[in-house]
């Protein structure tokens, strides 16, 4: 018998089991890595895909109409008009008018005319809504009327009789204005008459003569000016169908002297917005890297040094072919965008001179705006997209440095991670690019080919992008709040129709959407060793309307990918099964089991697909809808065992 004690024999162990699980994808789309090279909680698609709660992923929402803005033409422009207590929406087509929205359809007000093909911008002053184009002159909308500031040219052909029994020894000169709704044109230059009495009657007077002013249509009425020469005052207003007056010795004002500007016209320009009661607008027609500012109160019509306007002109002939692309408000001042740098405008009044004078500080070089479309305020920073040399287009956000003593504005790109995305857009219609801010996201929509679209989305709580949306026909977008307090996404088409995008919606207008989501490829950190794969699950919660299909992808030692097992959600069906070797979780298939009956439609469901492959190198999961189907995509999970080290293919051996 041995003294020694038997040794201890190890129970022999399998192999050692490896689990990859997804159960957030609060970072987002990341195109710019490689599938493998992505953190789990990224992923390489995440089309029409939104995320929601911790980094859940679900479809957007789908379009439906809401209103038509004009019989036809793409939508250029949408706003609110706040007015008594209520919501006008407006909106401009390539048909050139102004539309209000009446029911689900439209009413035109005239009195302005657009460019076709112009993306037109606005602002809300005073209760008065301001319209530019780059083509036509400021208009203004004041709830009711429309009124252009096309400029009127001042009456000319100026003749003046007197009647027989008017004679003396003094001579009288007359002048003669044009008046608009918008202003007064300046006065025709003076005809004098001598041997006048000092003091004109019904029976000694002068008549005067004048010829229509130009446009004809715009004039609302006329001024005339006399007597003393150098020195004439207002006599008399007629109506606009009146081209004659009589001067018997009555007069209605002898302080009101001619204008000495025309205040008919309103500047053409490109951009506008509203900062501090004053209008303020970019890229003037004579000059696209101005920007021109208005006086405030009774003067915000008017953009003279006089009446508390001016202008500043920044880096003019600087070789920036865009001028001025956009304005914004950050603190106080304009933020100016040009194509290739951004500045600061800060206005303050010189009481030495009586006037208010820009100046202007550059903060940034290098980067500016590429479309004023895409320039929008959230939250504390101002986004928009922006052209860097040698790099392309970016989206960035322009806020204060942290951690710096003294206030300074830098810029940070975000968009590094979908730029393979970026790169498609269609870089001649690199300026019809736009975006809106709805429900803590940025909406950016990127123009490709000749006419089509594509959204990315950028998601301001979890600082994530997701896409890319499959929205067609989005030449215009809007954030409209209506009567209600409620807000809608809204999107203006090419046909003149304006749709809505909201998450009760399943489809785009009776057409389903293909939805798409397709994870990091995962090779448990052990990109050389051969796996098993055993087996797989995947948890939605409220699947509806259509199919999910989950399918499972493998690498194999080969490189090659190929569909390892798919499993399916179906709320048509009760408990549907995966194919051969699935099972519902928590039933041992060993024995078989009988499913009780039960609805998948309103719960979180778990489907379980035994895959059971063998020399598989890495995994990906995809889950995708072709036919409406909503759902959430709370987690998926894959169980693998990794085989013996020496187990190398022969294709590996050299």
């Amino acid at each position: 018998m041995s003294v020694f004690p038997s040794p201890r024999r190890r129970r022999p162990t399998g192999p050692k089991e490896l689990i990859r699980t997804y159960d957030s994808y609060r970072r987002g789309l990341n195109t710019l890595l490689l599938d493998s090279e992505l953190n789990p909680e990224e992923v390489r698609d995440a089309t029409n895909l939104q995320l929601v709660g911790k980094g859940i992923l679900e479809p957007r929402g789908g379009t439906d109409s809401f209103y038509r803005a004009d019989s036809t033409g793409t939508v250029r422009y949408m706003a609110d008009f706040y007015t008594n207590n209520a919501v006008q929406l407006l909106a401009i087509t390539d048909n050139g008018f102004l539309t209000k929205k009446n029911g689900a359809s439209y009413t035109r007000i005239l009195g302005a005319s657009f460019a076709s093909g112009k993306r037109s911008e606005g602002t809300q002053v005073q209760g008065i809504q301001y319209l530019v184009d780059g083509t036509n002159p400021l208009a203004r909308y004041d709830g009711t009327t429309l009124l252009s500031f096309t400029s009127l040219l001042r009456p000319t052909s100026l003749l003046i009789t007197k009647s027989s029994g008017a004679s003396g020894t003094f001579t009288w000169s007359y002048r003669i204005s044009a008046e608009s709704d918008v202003g007064e044109t300046l006065a025709s230059d003076p005809v004098t008459l001598a041997n006048l009495p000092e003091q004109l009657t019904t029976d000694k007077f002068v008549t005067v003569n004048w010829t229509n002013a130009s446009p004809a249509s715009l004039v609302r009425g006329y001024a005339v000016y006399g007597r003393e020469s150098g020195y004439e005052t207002l006599l008399t207003r007629v109506p606009p169908n009146v081209t004659s007056w009589v001067d018997n010795g009555t007069t209605i004002d002898s302080s009101v002297f001619p204008p000495t500007t025309n205040t008919t016209g309103g500047p053409i320009a490109k951009h506008i917005m509203s900062f501090k009661g004053n209008i303020v607008l970019g890229n003037l027609n004579y000059d696209n890297s101005q920007v021109l500012f208005s006086g405030a109160g009774p003067n915000i019509n008017r953009f003279t040094f006089t009446s508390g306007g001016g202008y500043v002109s920044i880096e003019k002939n600087s070789g920036d072919r865009y001028g001025i692309t956009g304005l914004a408000e950050k603190e106080g001042k304009i933020i100016a965008f040009k194509g290739n740098s951004i500045y600061q405008v800060t206005i303050s009044f010189n009481s030495s001179l009586g006037i208010n004078e820009a100046t202007v500080q550059k903060l940034i070089d290098g980067l500016g705006c590429i479309s004023a479309g895409t320039v929008k305020q959230v939250e504390n920073s101002i986004m928009f997209v922006g052209n860097v040399p040698g790099r392309g287009l970016v989206l960035a956000k322009l806020d204060y440095e942290p951690n710096l003593l003294t206030p300074t504005l830098r810029y940070q790109p975000i968009s590094a991670r979908i730029q393979s995305i970026i790169n498609q857009v269609n870089t001649t219609r690199i300026q019809e690019t736009h975006a809106v801010y709805f429900n803590k996201r940025y909406h950016w929509f990127l123009p490709l080919g000749g006419s089509a679209w594509q959204t990315i989305v950028y998601d301001l709580e979890r600082l994530a992008f997701v896409g890319p949306w499959t929205l067609s026909n989005t030449w215009e977008t809007h954030n409209h709040l209506d009567d209600s307090n409620q807000e809608h996404f809204l999107i203006g088409k090419s046909d003149g129709t304006v749709v809505e995008l909201s998450d009760s919606y399943k489809d785009d207008e009776g057409v389903d959407f293909t939805w798409n989501l397709l994870t990091s490829r995962d090779d448990y950190q052990r990109p050389f060793q051969l796996k098993t794969i055993v087996d797989a699950k995947t948890k939605l919660r409220n699947v509806t309307n259509g199919i999910v299909q989950v399918k499972y992808i493998i690498q194999d030692k080969n490189g090659q990918q190929v569909t390892a097992k798919t499993a399916q959600f179906d709320p048509s069906n009760t408990f549907l099964l995966a194919g051969w070797g699935s099972r519902r979780i928590g039933y041992n298939n060993r024995f078989g089991y009988t499913p009780s009956s039960g609805n998948i439609v309103t719960t979180e469901t778990v489907k379980y697909t035994l895959i059971n492959k063998p020399n598989v190198l890495s995994t990906q999961i995809q889950i995708t809808s072709s036919d409406g189907a909503k759902c959430q995509i709370l987690s998926s999970e894959v169980r693998a065992r990794q085989t013996s080290v020496n187990n190398v293919p022969n294709s590996w051996r050299g």
